[in-house]
């Protein structure tokens, strides 16, 4: 019964008690906290409005020193501050956020209004002034030609910097521009000079990407045709135009997203940007930009079927035409070879697997000519497709190795050519006539009318019969007689069943002889020689001659006996009783 206790549902029930304790106990602690009153909230916007005032103070006398620092130095300096501004604006909005409060409290925040009023223009001056300093310094660095030049990795950072600055600078001008009009303030000029520098940029930014991408198009139409020292340079100048062209697409996002929120029309821009990132479903894209790059595409992918489409239409014509002609070219030269393998005078006339093989071979030689000349009237180039088809066909070869060995033992059935098709064979543990050859398999029609097709390598590998190989066969035959006949007599009935047979040839001549005494009979073998075609009709009509012959001239057939003997057993003996 303890162990009930630490139950899998309780072991989940403590935490979650655990955790509504602490949830009631924070709710308990945030409504026990004491709201600021009215003569706190003044109190703090008074601190905060003397801590902007020397901040702002420390910057100005920060900036007057500028002109003594290292030009190296610059960003670093700026960047400490635009740190220290960027603190200066997050107390100014909550000095916002105070003047809401007492108002809703409807306290007189006039001289504070008036205050914060007079922070944002001079915000607005100061960071329009840090922005021209900061084209100011961007022009520099790209009259240096820092990007032009590989290997200057300090100065492409300081590129890199200032372009970040800049973003932060921008969307710290567009905040600023929002405050003023959340307490009504006329900020027409702030928004015109934000809204021209932001066009400039995106401007610049756009062109910046579109001359990064025609470097690495550029650079990848080299790479096919440069030497292995020369395509290592490239690799790395397209590195370097990857990661500008990245970098600038980020920035580029930035300003378009400080567009739309200043209304301004960014589907050019929006384009570009799917261009280098290839992000359709980007927050910042216009679904006008998208369907103007469907556009494109479409008007782009017309005029090139206006210009090309009479030429494609003649390269398939082209293409048809000689596939067709190859064809029809193919299929006489294969009933060429045919003809002229059965004219042949040589063993090739009498090999139909042979003849199957030079006419398929030819046909499919004109057939691939053809194929690649089709292909070349395509505007495919064929150097590189017949080396793929090389590295395919390794491929194919390797995975169809059985096939392949198949391939090999045809092939040595082809050359040694021990059957034919129409010949009888015993092969492969198959016995039948055989009805079809090629490289890979034999079909073999059992005499039971059953088609066999066996893979070269079981014929090949095992012992081949031919049975119909040659012209003529000899036909065995056995005779049992009794012990009682006379030999020669029935020698000499057999020669005459044999001689009077048409169809069982002189040359070899016919063999007649007794072969074996066993116990019972006399045994004799009938060794007559008869063309293949007439080798069963011989045999059968032999047998039934031999048998109504000597059953007519009263030669009997033995039959297998056993001479039994019974020994009787001997007398009992006395002592078995």
């Amino acid at each position: 019964m303890r162990n009930s206790y630490f139950s899998p549902i309780t072991l989940y029930l403590y935490p979650c008690v655990i955790l509504l304790l602490l949830f009631c106990s924070s709710l308990a602690a945030a409504e026990q906290k004491p709201v600021p009153t009215e003569s706190a909230l003044i109190i703090e916007s008074q601190e905060l409005l003397e801590e902007v005032e020397k901040m702002a103070e420390q910057s100005a006398m920060m900036k007057k020193s500028f002109s003594d620092i290292p030009e190296v130095d610059h960003i670093l300096f700026l960047e400490l501050i635009f740190s220290l501004e960027e603190s200066l604006r997050t107390k100014l909005d909550r000095l916002i956020s105070i003047q809401k409060q007492l108002e809703a409290e409807k306290a007189n925040t006039t001289r504070l209004q008036n205050q914060i009023k007079a922070t944002i223009t001079e915000q607005s001056k100061v960071i329009q002034e840090e922005v021209v300093s900061l084209i100011k310094i961007t022009k520099n660095l790209r009259e240096g030609g820092v990007q032009q030049t590989v290997g200057q990795d300090s100065g492409k950072l300081s590129l890199e910097r200032v372009r970040t600055e800049m973003d932060d600078l921008l969307q710290a001008w567009q905040k600023n521009i929002e405050r003023g009009v959340t307490l009504n303030m006329n900020v027409q000029d702030d928004n015109r000079r934000l809204n021209e520098i932001l066009q400039i940029r995106a401007l610049s930014q756009a062109g910046s990407i579109r001359l990064d991408l025609d470097h690495i198009k550029t650079l990848k139409n080299r790479m096919d045709n440069a030497t292995e020292e020369e395509q290592k340079k490239i690799e790395q100048q397209l590195r370097e135009f990857e990661l500008s062209k990245e970098a600038t697409a980020k920035s580029l996002e930035t300003t378009i997203s400080l567009m739309n929120k200043q209304g301004l029309e960014t589907t050019r821009f929006g384009q570009v940007l799917v261009i280098a990132t290839g992000e359709i479903l980007n927050e910042n894209v216009d679904t006008k930009a998208v369907i103007g790059l469907f556009q494109q595409l479409i008007n782009k992918s017309m005029r090139w079927l206006d210009e090309n489409l009479p030429l494609i239409i003649f390269r398939l014509i082209s293409f048809v035409l000689i596939l067709f002609v190859f064809s029809i070219l193919a299929g006489i030269l294969r009933r060429l070879v045919d003809r002229a393998a059965s004219l042949s005078k040589s063993d090739m006339a009498s090999s139909q697997l042979l003849k199957n093989f030079l006419g398929s071979i030819t046909s499919k030689i004109v057939m691939l000519i053809g194929i690649i000349i089709a292909l070349s009237q395509l505007g495919i180039e064929i150097g590189p497709l017949l080396a793929g088809m090389g590295v395919m066909g390794f491929v194919v070869g390797f995975a169809l190795q059985d096939s392949l060995s198949n391939f090999a033992s045809g092939i040595m059935i082809l050359v040694y050519r021990p059957f034919d098709v129409g010949d009888v064979v015993e092969a492969g543990g198959v016995m039948g006539k055989v009805n079809d050859m090629s490289l890979v398999t034999t079909t073999i029609l059992t005499f039971d009318n059953q088609e066999l097709v066996v893979p070269n390598t079981k014929i090949w590998g095992n012992i081949i019969r031919n049975v119909t190989s040659q012209d003529r066969r000899r036909i065995d035959l056995t005779a049992k007689v009794g012990h009682d006949v006379d030999i020669d007599r029935v020698e000499g009935i057999l020669t005459e069943i044999i001689a009077d047979d048409d169809r069982i040839l002189t040359d070899p001549p016919p063999l007649v002889r007794a072969h074996n005494i066993t116990d019972y009979a006399i045994e004799f073998v009938i060794r007559p020689w008869a063309l293949t075609e007439n080798y069963w009709p011989v045999y059968w009509d032999l047998t039934k001659a031999i048998r109504n012959r000597l059953d007519a001239e009263g030669i009997s057939f033995p039959h297998p006996k056993q001479d039994v003997f019974i020994q009787e057993s001997p007398e009992k003996r006395p002592d078995s009783e």
